[in-house]
């Protein structure tokens, strides 16, 4: 005789949507900037000559590739040429059933993004978006077709691969940025430092990232902001005092300026 007996936590209820979306980089609602949000979300590509940017790293994407990204993790869709680029994009609130998505939340922020399936399983993969896509059944079919693909998307392997196409001279800029964006940073000297000319290095950070070195510093700069708060938020939540966020948040930046300076010289 076997027996096995099991405890079911409460699942609390949370907004799920999901959109197929196919569109041109030059497309009025296209969404081509770095963005946050509250929501996990799901990324799944159709076609398009597209990598995506996910905190500090850059994944190339193939058709059948996910990305999945957890609430304020930094991240956008960065547009190579202009041929249609067509996806699922799926956003769902987590807050208070974090345990049942381990994907989103058992990583660190910009790590383990990118999922690639065999081609049998990307089959099954599609087949569950466009059953959610429908919105047929009941509510029992629409937890079997999410849970379902959330499992599919677990079997995956999570492919640390980065683009090939940033140049080796704009990798070191980034890497740069990313480690001194708390304090003052020079446009003009970041050029120097691929040894280009301004011109040539705004050039290059839209045709690679699809925003200006301003653009990408400040929105570093906002996200580290943002991460701080919530921590100190959680910090206060869970009965700390004030003067621990505070020692929290020299910890996590320690040379932070008092004020954020980019100069465009």
């Amino acid at each position: 005789m076997q027996q096995s007996s099991m405890e079911f936590p409460a699942v609390r209820p949370f907004s799920l949507s999901i959109r197929h979306v196919k569109m041109q980089e030059a497309a009025e609602q296209n969404v081509r900037q770095h963005h946050l949000h509250s929501e996990c979300e799901i990324y799944i590509n159709l076609s398009g000559d597209v990598s995506f940017m996910v905190e500090e790293k850059i994944y190339p994407i193939r058709p059948g590739d996910a990305i999945l990204t957890r609430p304020y993790e930094y991240h956008h869709c960065i547009y190579h040429s202009d041929a249609p680029h067509e996806h699922f994009w799926i956003l769902f609130s987590a807050e208070g059933n974090e345990a049942l998505f381990p994907l989103f939340f058992c990583r660190e922020r910009g790590e383990g993004n990118r999922i690639v399936l065999p081609r049998e399983e990307q089959t099954r993969m599609f087949g569950h978006c466009r059953a959610l896509l429908a919105g047929e059944g009941g509510i029992l079919a629409r937890y079997q077709h999410f849970f379902a693909l959330l499992s599919l998307l677990r079997t995956g392997t999570a492919a640390e691969e980065e683009s090939a196409q940033v140049p080796e001279e704009l990798r070191r800029v980034l890497e740069y940025i990313n480690v001194n964006y708390a304090g003052p940073i020079a446009v003009g000297a970041l050029a120097e430092m691929a040894f280009v000319s301004r011109n040539t290095l705004e050039r290059r950070f839209q045709q690679y990232l699809g925003v200006s070195p301003y653009a990408y510093i400040t929105e570093k700069r906002l996200t580290c902001s943002l991460h701080l708060l919530l921590r100190g938020a959680e910090i206060l939540r869970q009965g700390g005092s004030a003067q621990e966020v505070e020692e929290d948040m020299l910890r996590t930046v320690p040379k932070l300026s008092t004020h954020f300076v980019v100069d465009t010289l």
